[in-house]
C-alpha cells in the first residue's frame, strides 16, 4: 500500500522550477511503476527516478511546458495521482522607484521607472485608472527591460496615482504635487504591500506632520466611510485604518491623503484555500449498467467554484449527467449508468481535488423464476410440455439443451420469447421426449428433468364393483372385464394366488376383453377373484352356495326366559342339517367361547350356556345361521345381599400418630356408620370418614392416650369391630447440645430441641443435677429447652448434659478471658473559641481503666478538663477552648486505642454597626461605614451585586474594626445599592445622587464663513462637570479630522475645519435638559475651469476623451454638444474624479464631429472634436 504522498500538495509550477513527486510505501522492496498520461516514463536528463527504502521519488530538475499532465505512481494494488501544471513564468516587475517618495513641488521633474523581468513585454501606464497619452508634459521612455514615465515639469493636476501594468504584475506610484505643507513620513515597502488571508485583522498606519494635520483615507480612489467593519483612528502624529476581520472585497489600494502628501497601501486579501472536508471517494464505485451513480464531496466553503472532469476532460451537464450543488455539498449524478461511463472522475476546487474510479459492468443475467435450479416434470403422453423461465435482463439470449445437445426448433418443438420469459414448448409429447432439458443464460442455468409416461391402463367394464356371483355346485362361472388398451397385460388371482390356465381354470383374451372361466364350480372354488391390469384392478366375489341352514321348530321354542342369579342359563336350537354354522350375539355383541360362556355343538343341536348367571347377563340374545335367526329375551332375578368382605383390624399407635380403620363391604351402595365405644362418630378435623368403592375408612388424627376405644362399623345391621390402643411416645432429642465458647463475665446459653412439646428433661453438670437459680435459668418454649448460665467464670467450664427418660445429649462449655473492644468510637468535634467540647467512647466491658491524651500528652483533670467513666462509657470534657487547643484526642485502654480530631475555630464574623443610607448632590462625596466584630475580618464592597475595585473616585480602607468606602465626585450612575460582605455576613445601604439643574449661561451665536475657512461655536453652561453633545440638522456630530469638540470647565467648543457648502445647517448643543441652537452659513466659492478643454483628433471607431480641470472637487458641470446637453448613455460616459471632469465618447464616427462644451455655470470651456478615417 501507499502509506503517504504529496498528492494533495498543489502541483502548479513555473517553467524552470524543480518538481518532486514522492510517495511512501508500506514495504521497501515493492516494485513501483511511474506513468505520465497513461504511458510509463523513462529516466533521462529531464526526469530522474529515485528510491530510498520505502520512499519513491520522481524528480523533474527543470520543469518544461511539455511536462504538464497527470503522473501516476502504481504499486500494483494501490496508486496515487499527481496533476502537474507547468506555466510560463509571469512577467514580474523586478525593481522600481515605487518606494521612493513621490512628493513634488510644481515645476519639478518627475521620473517614474520600473525594471521588468523580460524586455519584450508590452507595458501600459495609467493615471487614476485611465491610460496616459504622450505629449509635451508626459514622456514615455523604454530602454530594454527598463520602462520610464517622465513628467518634465510637474503640475498640480499631475497629482494622482500612476500605475505601471505588465499584465501579471503592476506597480503603483502616488504622486503629489503641491507646496510642502503637510508631510507623511515614508512608509517601508513591506508595510505598504500587504497580503493576508480572509478573517485576519488589517492595520494600515502612517505618521504625519504636523501632529494635527487632517488626512483623508481613500480606497481605490473613493473616500472610506468608517463603520463596524472599518475604523479610522488618530493617535498623535499617527493616522490608522483598522479592519478587524478582512474579507476579499477589502482588497485594493488604500491611500492616506494629507492634502499635501499621500501614502498608498496595496492590500490583497486572499480567500482561505478551499478544502474537501469529506467525500465518498473511498466507497467502492463498481456499478451495473442502469444503476444510479452518485459522486459527492463536502467543501470547506459553500461558494467555492468546482469543476468536474472525466478522464481529464471537463464534463458537460445533460440528460445522462447531472451536476448538483447544495451549500458546501457538490454532487455528480449519473441517473442511469452506461458502460461508457467507466473511467476516472475528478472533482477539482482549484486548491485541491478528489478522484473517483467508476467501473460500470454489464448486468448479470440471472434466472428469476423458477427459484429452484433443478426441477422434475412428469408428463402423461400425449400431453403438452411447456418449460418456462424468467430472466433478470429481458433481452438477454439463452440456449436450450436436451441431454447435453442443443435443441433445434421443429413443428412439434418450438422455442418462444415473451418479454423476460423464455419458453420451450412440445405440442404432443411421447416417450422419446423424456430427458434432461437445460436453459442456459450467460451467467446461470436451470435444468428440467422431463419424464413422459404412457397413460395408465383402466378397466372400462365393469365400471362399478360387480355383484357377488352366486352359483350352485356344477354350474359354469364366467368372470370378464374390458380394458382401455388391447395390448395391456392382465393377471388373474384368487385370494392373492396367481392363476394359470389349465385344470379348472380357462383364461381367454379377445382384443381388450379378458375372461376367466370355471366350467364346473365346486365349493372350493368360492372366494375373491382379482383381475389386475397393473394400473387398475377389479375384484369378483364367487359364492358356491350350500343348501340354506334353517332353525327347526323355531315357533315352538321359548324366546322369553327367566332364571335366578347364580343358576346356569342354557339357550339351544336345532338346525336343518348337522354341518350348519351359527353365531351367538348378546345385545348386538358377538359372544366367544370363553370362561363363563360356552358354545356347544352336537349334531344338529347348537347351544349357548352361561354358567352362574348374574344381573349383568340379562338382555337380548340372537342366534344367527345367515339363512335364519331367532332372538331370546333373558331376565335374571338377583337378591340383595350385604356382606363384609374385609373386617376391621385392631390397631396400636404411638401417641401423636394417626390411626386409620378400614373395612370392605359389598355391595358398593351399602350405608356404613361408625361408632367409638358405642358413641356415633361425627366427622371433624380429627375424625375423618372416607369411602372409595367397596372400601370404607375412619381416620383419627393425632391420637392421644384418651383416644383408646372400641371402633365399630355398622353396614345396614352387619357389624365389624376392632380395638384402638395408644402407647405413650418416647422423648427424643431432635437437636443435640453443641459445644459453646464464651468470654468471662458473659452469659452462656445451652439449647436443645425435643421430639414433642410436653416432654420433660433435666440438666446436669459433670453428672450433678442442676436446679433453677439466679445462676442457672431453665426455660421451655414449645419443643425448645434452654439452660442459661449467668456471668460465667472459669469455674463454670465443663461438660453439661440434658436427659429425658428415653434419650440424652451433652456439650462442652469453654470460658475464655474477656477481650475489650470499642463499641462506639470517638467522633471528631468542631467548635468555636470559649465553647465546651465533650468526647464520648463506649467499651465492650465495664470497669476497664483508660488513659486520655491530647497531642501525645496525658490529660490530667483540672478546672477546664473533666474525665469520667460510667459503666462501659468513658468521657472527656474540655471547657473554655482556645485556638491552641486544636489537635488529636486519644483514648487508650487495655489493648484498644481510639483517636478523634478537635478543631477550634474563631467565632463567625458579625457586624456591630451597619452602613446607613446616604443622599448627596451631584459631584459630592459619600462615605459608607460599618464596624465588624473582629479587626482582622476581610470584607468586600459591592454595588448592585457587582464587586467594586479601588480607583480615582473610589477608596476602600480599614481603621481597626471599622470598614469604610469613600466615593468622591459622585455622578448620577453612582446611585444604587452598596453592600458590605464578610463571608456569610452582609449589610446594604442605598446611595441617592441629586442631579444638577443645568442651564445655559452663554448661548450659541450664528456663524457665516467662506468655503474653506474654519467655523467655531462656543456655549457656556452653569456647571463644569456636565457633558454636552453637538448636533447638526438633528444628527449627532462625531469627532473626525474636520470636526473637533472640546470642553474647558463650563465652556464647550465645536470647531469645523475647512467647511464646505454642504456643512451649512442648524448647529445645536445639548447638556441634559438645557439646549442652545445657532445657524451655520457657508459662502460657496465660484467654480472656475483651471485647465480648459483642448481640441482633439481621433480615429474612427475609437474612443475620444475630453478632459478639463475645475477649481474645486465639488464643482458641478454639464456637457453640451453644440447647444444640446449630453447625458450618460451607451455612447457617452461622464466621469467626475476629484477636480477632473471627463467626457468619453465611444466608437466615434464622422457624425460625432462637433463642438463640445463643459459648462461649470460660473465658467465654461469649448473644444472641437475631429474624426479621421473610416
Amino acid at each position: 500500500r501507499i502509506v503517504s504522498s504529496n498528492e494533495e500538495t498543489p502541483h502548479t509550477y513555473v517553467a524552470g522550477q524543480r518538481v518532486e513527486l514522492w510517495c511512501q510505501l508500506s514495504r521497501a522492496e515493492a516494485p513501483v511503476h511511474w506513468y505520465k498520461d497513461g504511458e510509463e516514463v523513462e529516466e533521462g536528463e529531464n526526469l530522474v527516478l529515485e528510491r530510498e527504502g520505502p520512499r519513491c521519488c520522481l524528480v523533474l530538475p527543470c520543469a518544461r511546458l511539455q511536462d504538464t499532465g497527470e503522473f501516476v505512481c502504481d504499486v500494483g494494488g494501490d496508486s496515487v495521482f499527481y496533476t502537474i501544471t507547468v506555466a510560463e513564468p509571469p512577467v514580474r516587475i523586478v525593481s522600481s522607484n515605487e518606494a521612493a517618495p513621490h512628493a513634488y513641488e510644481v515645476g519639478q521633474r518627475v521620473e517614474l521607472w520600473c525594471q521588468l523581468s523580460r524586455a519584450e513585454v508590452s507595458v501600459h501606464w495609467y493615471k487614476d485608472g485611465e491610460e496616459v497619452e504622450e505629449g509635451e508634459n508626459l514622456v514615455l521612455e523604454r530602454e530594454g527591460p527598463r520602462c520610464c514615465l517622465v513628467l518634465p515639469c510637474a503640475r498640480l493636476q499631475d497629482a494622482g496615482e500612476f500605475v505601471c501594468d505588465v499584465g501579471g504584475d503592476s506597480v503603483f506610484y502616488t504622486i503629489t504635487v503641491s507646496a510642502p505643507q503637510a508631510h507623511i513620513a515614508p512608509v517601508p515597502e513591506a508595510r505598504r504591500l500587504r497580503e493576508l488571508l480572509a478573517g485576519l485583522p488589517l492595520l494600515l498606519e502612517c505618521e504625519v506632520s504636523p501632529e494635527g494635520a487632517p488626512v483623508c483615507w481613500l480606497k481605490d480612489g473613493e473616500a472610506v466611510v468608517p463603520g463596524e467593519t472599518l475604523g479610522i483612528q488618530a493617535d498623535g502624529c499617527w493616522r490608522k485604518l483598522h479592519i478587524p476581520a478582512a474579507v476579499p472585497s477589502d482588497s485594493g489600494t488604500y491611500t492616506c491623503d494629507a492634502g499635501d502628501d499621500t501614502v498608498s497601501f496595496v492590500v490583497t486579501v486572499r480567500e482561505v484555500p478551499v478544502r474537501i472536508v469529506s467525500s465518498n471517494e473511498e466507497t467502492p464505485h463498481t456499478y451495473v449498467a442502469g444503476q444510479c451513480v452518485e459522486l459527492w464531496c463536502q467543501l470547506s466553503r459553500a461558494e467555492a467554484p468546482v469543476h468536474w472532469y472525466k478522464d481529464g476532460e471537463e464534463v458537460e451537464e445533460g440528460e445522462n449527467l447531472v451536476l448538483e450543488r447544495e451549500g458546501p455539498r457538490c454532487c455528480l449524478v449519473l441517473p442511469c449508468a452506461r458502460l461508457q461511463d467507466t473511467g476516472e472522475f475528478i472533482c477539482d476546487t482549484g486548491d485541491t481535488a478528489v478522484c473517483y474510479h467508476v467501473m460500470v459492468a454489464e448486468p448479470r443475467v440471472r434466472i428469476l423464476n423458477p427459484a429452484e435450479r433443478s426441477l422434475e416434470l412428469p408428463v402423461l403422453a400425449p400431453g403438452c410440455v411447456e418449460l418456462r423461465c424468467e430472466l433478470s435482463v429481458p433481452d438477454a439470449p439463452v440456449r436450450w439443451f436436451k441431454d447435453g445437445l442443443e435443441v433445434d426448433e421443429t413443428d412439434n418443438l418450438r422455442l418462444l420469447v415473451d418479454g423476460a420469459w423464455r419458453c420451450l414448448l412440445i405440442s404432443r409429447s411421447s416417450a422419446e421426449d423424456t430427458g434432461e432439458y437445460i436453459c442456459e443464460s450467460k451467467d446461470e442455468a436451470i435444468s428440467f428433468d422431463v419424464k413422459v409416461s404412457e397413460p395408465p391402463v383402466k378397466i372400462l367394464q365393469p365400471r362399478r364393483p360387480p355383484p357377488i356371483v352366486k352359483v350352485s355346485p356344477g354350474e359354469t362361472v364366467t368372470l370378464s372385464c374390458e380394458l382401455s388398451r388391447a395390448d395391456a397385460p392382465v393377471c388373474w388371482a384368487r385370494e392373492g394366488v396367481r392363476l394359470e390356465a389349465g385344470g379348472s381354470w380357462v383364461l381367454e383374451e379377445e382384443g381388450a376383453h379378458h375372461r376367466l372361466l370355471i366350467p364346473a364350480a365346486r365349493a372350493e372354488h368360492a372366494g375373491k377373484y382379482t383381475c389386475d391390469a397393473a394400473d387398475d384392478a377389479v375384484t369378483f366375489t364367487v359364492q358356491v352356495s350350500d343348501p340354506p341352514v334353517r332353525i327347526l321348530e323355531r315357533d315352538a321354542l321359548p324366546t322369553c326366559r327367566r332364571c335366578r342369579a347364580m343358576e346356569d342359563l342354557v339357550l339351544e336350537v336345532h338346525l336343518s342339517h348337522a354341518h350348519g354354522e351359527v353365531k351367538w350375539y348378546k345385545d348386538g355383541e358377538k359372544l366367544q367361547d370363553t370362561g363363563r360362556v360356552r358354545l356347544e355343538e352336537d349334531g344338529q343341536r347348537r347351544a349357548l350356556v352361561i354358567l352362574g348367571a348374574t344381573g349383568r347377563d340379562a338382555g337380548e340374545y340372537l342366534c344367527d345361521t345367515r339363512d335364519d335367526s331367532i332372538i331370546f329375551c333373558v331376565t335374571v332375578e338377583v337378591r340383595r345381599v350385604v356382606e363384609i368382605i374385609a373386617e376391621l383390624q385392631n390397631l396400636t399407635v404411638l401417641e401423636g400418630d394417626d390411626a386409620t380403620f378400614k373395612c370392605m363391604v359389598s355391595p358398593e351402595d351399602v350405608a356404613v356408620t361408625w361408632q367409638l365405644d358405642g358413641r356415633p362418630v361425627v366427622p371433624s378435623e380429627r375424625l375423618q370418614v372416607a369411602r372409595s368403592g367397596l372400601c370404607h375408612s375412619l381416620t383419627i388424627r393425632g391420637c392421644q392416650l384418651s383416644d383408646a376405644a372400641t371402633v365399630t362399623a355398622n353396614a345396614e345391621g352387619l357389624l365389624s369391630m376392632a380395638r384402638l390402643s395408644v402407647q405413650e411416645a418416647q422423648v427424643l432429642f431432635v437437636q443435640k447440645l453443641r459445644d459453646v465458647v464464651v468470654e468471662e463475665q458473659q452469659d452462656a446459653c445451652l439449647e436443645v430441641e425435643v421430639s414433642h412439646e410436653a416432654a420433660e428433661v433435666q440438666w446436669l453438670k459433670q453428672g450433678v443435677l442442676l436446679q433453677p437459680s439466679n445462676k442457672y435459668l431453665m426455660c421451655e418454649s414449645g419443643c425448645q429447652r434452654t439452660l442459661t448460665i449467668c456471668n460465667v467464670s472459669p469455674s463454670d467450664r465443663g461438660t453439661y448434659r440434658c436427659e429425658s427418660l428415653h434419650d440424652r445429649t451433652q456439650g462442652k462449655l469453654s470460658v475464655e478471658p474477656q477481650k475489650v473492644s470499642i463499641r462506639k468510637p470517638l467522633a471528631d468535634v468542631e467548635t468555636f473559641e470559649k465553647q465546651t467540647a465533650t468526647f464520648l467512647l463506649e467499651l465492650s466491658h465495664a470497669g476497664v481503666p483508660g488513659v486520655w491524651t491530647r497531642g501525645g500528652v496525658r490529660v490530667k483533670p483540672n478546672a477546664t478538663c473533666r474525665v469520667s467513666a460510667t459503666g462501659c462509657t468513658h468521657s472527656l470534657t474540655l471547657e473554655g477552648l482556645t485556638l491552641e487547643d486544636s489537635g488529636t484526642i486519644t483514648f487508650t485502654a487495655d489493648t484498644v486505642r481510639c483517636s478523634a480530631r478537635l478543631l477550634v475555630r474563631e467565632p463567625p464574623i458579625s457586624m456591630l454597626k451597619l452602613p446607613q443610607d446616604l443622599e448627596v448632590p451631584e459631584a459630592g462625596a459619600a462615605t459608607f461605614e460599618c464596624e465588624m466584630s473582629r479587626a482582622s475580618a476581610e470584607v468586600k464592597w459591592l454595588k448592585d451585586g457587582t464587586e467594586l475595585r479601588p480607583g480615582p473616585h473610589c477608596r476602600m480602607y480599614s481603621a481597626g474594626r471599622r470598614r469604610l468606602l469613600q466615593l468622591s465626585r459622585c455622578a448620577l450612575p453612582d446611585a444604587g445599592t452598596y453592600t458590605c460582605e464578610a463571608g456569610d455576613c452582609r449589610a446594604s445601604a442605598t446611595l441617592r445622587v441629586h442631579e444638577h439643574q443645568v442651564h445655559i449661561v452663554q448661548e450659541l451665536q450664528d456663524a457665516r464663513v467662506r468655503e474653506g475657512d474654519n467655523a467655531v461655536f462656543t456655549c457656556e453652561v452653569s456647571h463644569g462637570d456636565v457633558a454636552g453633545e453637538w448636533f447638526r440638522d438633528g444628527e449627532k456630530i462625531k469627532v473626525s479630522s474636520t470636526m473637533k469638540i472640546r470642553q474647558e470647565g463650563t465652556r464647550h467648543f465645536l470647531l469645523l475645519c475647512t467647511v464646505r457648502p454642504e456643512d451649512a445647517g442648524a448647529i445645536r448643543f445639548a447638556a441634559r435638559t438645557a439646549t442652545s441652537e445657532a445657524g451655520l452659513q457657508v459662502e460657496a466659492l465660484p467654480i472656475r475651469i483651471v485647465k480648459p478643454l483642448r481640441d482633439k483628433t481621433v480615429l474612427a471607431r475609437h474612443k475620444a476623451t475630453l478632459e478639463c480641470t475645475v477649481s474645486h472637487a465639488r464643482g458641478r458641470v454639464r456637457w453640451l454638444r453644440g447647444d444640446t446637453e449630453i447625458f450618460t448613455s451607451d455612447k457617452y460616459e461622464i466621469c467626475n474624479l476629484d477636480c477632473y471632469r471627463t467626457l468619453i465618447i465611444h466608437h466615434v464616427g464622422p457624425e460625432d464631429e462637433d463642438s463640445y462644451t463643459c459648462d461649470a455655470f460660473d465658467d465654461r470651456s469649448t473644444a472641437r472634436l475631429l474624426v479621421e478615417g473610416e
